[in-house]
C-alpha cells in the first residue's frame, strides 16, 4: 500500500470520530439541541457494522472494521444519550407507553452492541491466530500450559525458600 493511502487510513478515522463527537453533542448544523427540542427529535438508531470472517479477512478489512466498531460505539453512546434526553422530556400523556418504547429501544441497541462486539472480538482472535500474531487459544477444559509457569499476582505473598 502506498504511503499516502496508509496516512489517510490513519487520519481519516480521527476526522470521522471528531465529526461523530460533534453530532453527539447536538452541534450539527441546522438541528436544535437540548431538552426543549427532545420531544420533536427522533433518536437515530445506529446500524451495526458488518464483521468480516477472521479466517479470510485481509489486513485492510480488519483495520477498517476496527475503525467502524469505534464509530459504532460512539453512535450507540449518542443514541443512548438521546433516549435518556427523550425520557426526561416525556410529559404525562401516555407516559408509561412512551417510556416502555424508549426502554425497549435502549435495550435492543445495547444487546446488539454487545453481540456485535463479541462477534468482532471472536473474529479478531481467529484473524490473529491465522496470521500468527498470537498463540492458538487452549482447548476447552484444558488446564494451564505446563510449559509456561504461572505468574503470581503482584500483591501475593511469596513462599519461603524450601517450601513446596
Amino acid at each position: 500500500m502506498q504511503r499516502s493511502a496508509l496516512r489517510f487510513l490513519r487520519t481519516a478515522p480521527l476526522l470521522a470520530i471528531a465529526l461523530g463527537a460533534v453530532a453527539g453533542l447536538g452541534l450539527s448544523l441546522g438541528t436544535p439541541a437540548g431538552p426543549a427540542f427532545a420531544q420533536d427529535t427522533k433518536c437515530a438508531r445506529p446500524r451495526a457494522p458488518e464483521v468480516p470472517n477472521g479466517e479470510k479477512a485481509t489486513d485492510v478489512q480488519m483495520v477498517g472494521t476496527n475503525q467502524r466498531m469505534k464509530l459504532y460505539q460512539i453512535a450507540v453512546q449518542t443514541f443512548l444519550e438521546c433516549v435518556e434526553t427523550q425520557r426526561a422530556a416525556i410529559g404525562t400523556v401516555a407516559r408509561d407507553m412512551k417510556l416502555r418504547r424508549l426502554d425497549k429501544q435502549r435495550d435492543e441497541v445495547t444487546t446488539e452492541l454487545k453481540a456485535t462486539a463479541e462477534k468482532y472480538n471472536d473474529q479478531v482472535r481467529i484473524y490473529k491466530t491465522r496470521k500468527g500474531l498470537v498463540d492458538a487459544p487452549p482447548a476447552e477444559g484444558a488446564g494451564p500450559d505446563p510449559a509456561k509457569p504461572e505468574k503470581a499476582s503482584p500483591g501475593a505473598p511469596k513462599a519461603p525458600p524450601g517450601a513446596p
